[in-house]
């Protein structure tokens, strides 16, 4: 064999393979798969399946694992601030993926199910209205008076605070009993409702019917009645946990 023929050879065998299958690169020995790609390109919203984003994506990835190779050597993993940190997203990725698979379990609402709900909430389906409303809000009682005008006159009257403007209602966003009492409202009359301490008057300058096909009532009302199912999953989750649980608050 020529003399120093064998060096090619052997820098061969001692160089590290090239990435291949599931792997896309490696950084240091540190592999970034096609797995990892596919995942950082979901947080991103972009295409991994697009070469040019691909790639971007594979260089934003190299980027990063070798400045957290760089954190680490410099100890900054060992920064009390930043353990904090780590730790809090830890748990709450861990927190998030016990409450998605509680909430995936949950079985979808039947068809009589919804048909109660809808007739039980005529405001949010066959009977949602839009309102175009002039109102009043006081963070307190309001005074009394015919119109707005008079109510607005007498709060300044007394040194009361108050907002007024004019505001879009949907009937979507009400209980039964509010939607009912501004559907019944004349146009000559105020409504008062109290929100907590709050107090709102409106008198009604325009309304309209926003109500959708009865395809569209059964489907929203279903998600309705689905996502209702899953906040109370997770409820009693967190209940069930808090239950079994040694907390003691300080």
């Amino acid at each position: 064999m020529r003399r120093g023929a064998w060096l090619p050879a052997l820098l061969a065998a001692c160089t590290p393979a090239a990435p291949a299958g599931q792997v896309v690169a490696r950084v240091d020995g540190t592999e970034i798969t096609e797995r990892e790609l596919r995942a950082e390109a979901a947080a991103a919203g972009a295409d991994a399946a697009t070469p040019a984003t691909r790639g971007q994506l594979i260089a934003r990835l190299i980027d990063r694992k070798l400045a957290a190779q760089a954190a680490r050597r410099a100890r900054l993993d060992r920064d009390p601030a930043l353990q904090l940190a780590m730790r809090r997203g830890t748990e709450q990725m861990l927190a998030e993926a016990l409450y998605d698979g509680f909430q995936r379990a949950v079985p979808a609402p039947g068809a009589d199910a919804v048909a109660r709900f809808i007739a039980a909430n005529p405001q949010r389906f066959a009977a949602r209205t839009g309102y175009l409303v002039d109102r009043l809000v006081a963070p307190g009682p309001a005074a009394e008076g015919v119109t707005l005008d008079a109510v607005a006159a007498r709060m300044r009257a007394q040194g009361l605070g108050f907002a007024r403007g004019r505001a879009m209602i949907d009937s979507d966003a009400l209980g039964p009993a509010d939607a009912q009492a501004l559907a019944a409202l004349p146009p000559d009359r105020l409504l008062r409702l109290r929100v907590g301490a709050t107090t709102l008057v409106i008198a009604v300058l325009a309304r309209w019917s926003i109500s959708d096909p009865l395809d569209e009532q059964r489907r929203r009302g279903r998600a309705l009645l689905m996502e209702a199912a899953r906040t109370a999953a997770v409820a009693r989750l967190r209940a069930e946990l808090r239950a079994s649980a040694v907390i003691q608050l300080r």
